[in-house]
């Protein structure tokens, strides 16, 4: 395989092209015979363990005897060898690939096979189905219906048998099973109920809650049952899984390795300690319908919500609340596009045995806003906004806003004879049950300019203003018109057909009216 080319004609001399930095080349053999209709599945190695719940995808495919592109590293390497009627399965682990020559495999399968029955006392499972998985992984090497043979490549493998008992489903997993090579072998797995009894007690204390059965170190969970009550579970080694029903957080414990023997009652005991957050969510010193969203720091979304006024339940921790006014309910109007009020309390520690408590006071802030021209009482139009979003109120200058208590910005806009002058108040705090005062004072002053020609007044003539060192006029009008600009430099020009001409600065003050003549010859 050819994996370097030197494309000296169309790159040019001393300019290469690299093809892949590695490859892997498999040959397989079953029983002694060449087998070279096999499938291969390269996964990342250790990218196989069952906890992942499947199979990844696997990096590369191929067959034996070709070149499988790689990059350099360590894989498992799984092959699908059709033998006769039947197919066999093998896994190479850790096969360490290296960038230049292809690296070898060679593998060689001797074929085993065995059977699984289910046994209850005496008599045996009639139906159910057992699944053969590589020890340890999430690859599948097998699947039959019980009393039915499954052929494999000699090894270790875990096997899971789901059938039932008395109408009542069983899973039983039977791991690091010896299958040899040669004659098929037989499993019997022992379906014979054990009981597990779970005990939940909260800071100490009895409490109700739920629990579950898993294998060791996997999420499927085999049955889920009530704590307390004694329930039955097929013998052998798993965990459990214990929660409280109260909990608002839905915080599990794992107990590892629980042994459950045929015949027995395993009683599993678990402490679950917790902490208490009150809620509480008022208007003018009544309750208002409102909930509660209970979020993990640095998480997009919450995880619980529940209605104010609960004392919420809590594992140990750090959490954020987010309390939501009902506006509807509340009888609070809320302009159309905007979200419903809402308080955040953030960074809240809650601790083993103890309670905290987390508020929100929504009764109504008033806010008062006054506008100034130059000192002078004037009109204006306000807009009250949350900081960067929607508009939330508004009104005319000298009118009482009633607000939902926050942190607003204040938008008032003064009107002028070419359109309105904007100003803005950022983070103004209204508080609940309290009224606010803003004062905004607009500056400004107005230049006139009359605009002659040898001597000759030219009213058509075009006056335009400019910010000291900016190219752009901020003002224009014609000569003899009152032009209104902030206090500061300003550099006037006059144009006039092919006239042109730009006179010096002037500083104009808060409340200056200047009215100049100027020659543009």
């Amino acid at each position: 395989m050819r994996r370097v080319a030197l494309l000296a004609g169309l790159l040019g001399a001393g300019r290469v092209w690299a093809g892949p930095a590695a490859a892997l080349h498999v040959t397989a053999e079953v029983d002694g015979e060449a087998a070279p209709d096999c499938v291969l599945r390269a996964y990342a190695a250790g990218s196989l363990s069952r906890e992942n719940q499947a199979a990844p995808e696997p990096v590369a495919t191929g067959k034996v005897g070709e070149d499988v592109e790689l990059k350099p590293g360590k894989y498992d390497v799984a092959l699908e060898c059709p033998v006769e009627s039947r197919k066999v399965d093998a896994l190479s682990r850790g096969v360490a690939v290296k960038a230049g020559k292809a690296t070898p495999l060679a593998v060689k399968i001797e074929k085993g096979a065995f059977i699984v029955h289910g046994v209850h006392g005496d008599s045996r499972a009639q139906k159910g189905e057992y699944t053969v998985w590589f020890e340890g992984t999430a690859i599948t090497a097998g699947q039959a219906a019980v009393g039915s043979r499954v052929t494999v490549a000699a090894g270790n493998y875990d096997v899971k048998l789901e059938t039932e008992v008395d109408g009542e489903p069983v899973v039983v997993l039977v791991q690091k099973y010896a299958v040899k090579a040669g004659r098929p072998q037989v499993l019997n797995m022992d379906i014979s109920p054990g009981m597990v009894k779970l005990l939940v007690t909260r800071n100490g204390k009895p409490a109700e809650g739920g629990g579950a059965v898993t294998f060791p170190g996997q999420r499927e969970r085999i049955k889920e049952f009530t704590a307390g009550e004694p329930v039955p579970v097929s013998p052998g080694t798993y965990d459990v899984l214990g929660s409280l029903a109260s909990s608002f957080d839905f915080t599990e414990k794992r107990q590892r390795k629980v042994v459950i023997k045929a015949g027995e009652v395993t009683e599993v005991k678990m402490d679950l300690p917790r902490g208490t957050v009150r809620t509480t969510c008022t208007m003018d010193g009544k309750e208002v319908p409102a909930s509660v969203q209970g979020f993990i720091p640095g998480a997009p979304d919450y995880f619980n919500t529940a209605p104010c006024g609960q004392i919420l339940e809590l594992s140990p921790g750090k959490y954020q609340f987010k309390l939501v006014l009902d506006a509807e309910k509340a009888g609070w109007k809320v302009q159309g596009g905007v979200p419903p009020p809402e308080v955040w309390h953030r960074n809240v520690v809650v601790a083993a045995s103890k309670g905290g408590e987390v508020k929100a006071d929504w009764t109504p802030a008033r806010l008062r806003v006054t506008a100034k021209k130059n000192g002078t009482p004037t009109e204006a139009a306000v807009t009250v906004l949350k900081p960067g979003g929607p508009a939330v109120g508004g009104g005319p200058a000298g009118e009482e806003l009633v607000l939902i208590p926050g942190r607003y910005d204040v938008e008032l806009l003064f009107p002028g004879k070419r359109g309105p002058a904007r100003e803005l108040v950022r983070g103004v705090d209204c508080p609940a049950g309290k009224t606010s005062a803003v004062g905004v004072n607009l500056e400004r002053a107005t230049l006139t300019l009359d605009v002659f020609a040898a001597g000759q007044p030219r009213a058509d003539a075009e006056v335009l203003l400019f910010k000291e060192g900016s190219d752009i006029p901020y003002a224009r009008g014609k000569a003899g018109e009152e032009l209104e600009v902030p206090p500061g430099d300003w550099v006037p020009e006059a144009r006039a057909g092919e006239l042109r001409r730009q006179f010096s600065r002037m500083r104009l003050r808060a409340g200056d009216r200047e009215h100049r003549k100027v020659e543009l010859e």
